[in-house]
């Protein structure tokens, strides 16, 4: 985590926006946000991409000055090591400091939603609507955004599936007994839940996003608890395995109606 104000060049800062609509570049700052340092052997396997496709775009990174090498873990390890340069960590920061101020905000605003009027209702959503001064700016988070998650999806499922390759290796080497007597239980897990519904009036629209905070808020208790759980087992950080959960709620419809 980067605790102080970094000084970012414009021309950082444009590599760094374009990078997020590249597939293979964002893919590689987002493994490396979740696993810190990582080879060309390992990412290439999170990624899905050859080992030379995956060099060639770590060379264009390194010369952007989104990523440097990790000399520290080159020295001890096999192989260079790559990791986030510092700039590249403030904009990751700051994206999720304006992500919790967002959130700040509609809780403010939601804890005397009940005492509103259907007006009154209606004008919060109004206001939340046109609240950003340059839209611009708030697209381009929300892009960047999907684009996060995106990245995220693909790592996971990519992990997925090189763990699937490995134990139908040792069953095809050793057989499935061999791997019920050996395996033990490991935290992962992937889970996927969708709907859609349809709503009309403010006060409806106001219910539902109470519902998606009110998940968001026991995600937050939830979260507390099993890290204070693993304080009190004395667990050492490395052997904390890492969940990725993400909500997402969003009109198929957009539009804007006027008043006559």
């Amino acid at each position: 985590m980067v605790d102080e104000e970094v000084e970012i060049s414009n021309e950082i800062k444009k590599s760094y926006d374009e990078a997020i609509y590249d597939e293979v570049k964002y893919g590689i700052l987002i493994a490396l946000e979740f696993y810190k340092s990582l080879n060309l052997k390992k990412l290439a396997e999170i990624l899905d991409r050859p080992k030379t496709t995956t060099l060639r775009y770590l060379k264009n990174l390194l010369n952007e000055g989104l990523i440097i090498l990790d000399t520290n873990k080159t020295a001890k390890d096999w192989g260079k090591f790559y990791k986030l340069s510092q700039t590249v960590e403030f904009l990751i920061e700051s994206r999720k400091k304006k992500t919790l101020e967002r959130e700040k905000w509609i809780t403010d605003e939601f804890e005397t939603i009940d005492e509103k009027n259907d007006e009154e209702v209606k004008n919060l959503l109004v206001r939340a609507a046109i609240s950003k001064e340059d839209f611009q700016v708030g697209l381009q988070e929300a892009k960047q955004s999907i684009f996060f998650i995106t990245n995220v999806q693909k790592m996971i499922i990519n992990k997925l599936i090189i763990t699937w390759k490995d134990l139908m290796k040792i069953y095809e080497d050793k057989g499935i007994e061999h791997l019920k007597e050996s395996l033990t239980f490991y935290p992962a897990d992937v889970e996927m839940r969708s709907t859609t519904l349809k709503l009309y009036t403010p006060r409806q629209l106001i219910d539902l996003i109470k519902l998606f905070n009110s998940w968001n808020d026991d995600l937050v208790k939830i979260k507390e608890r099993f890290e204070n759980e693993m304080e009190n087992m004395n667990i050492p950080e490395e052997q904390r395995h890492e969940f990725f959960l993400y909500s997402f709620l969003g009109s198929l419809e957009f539009g804007a109606k006027f008043k006559d």
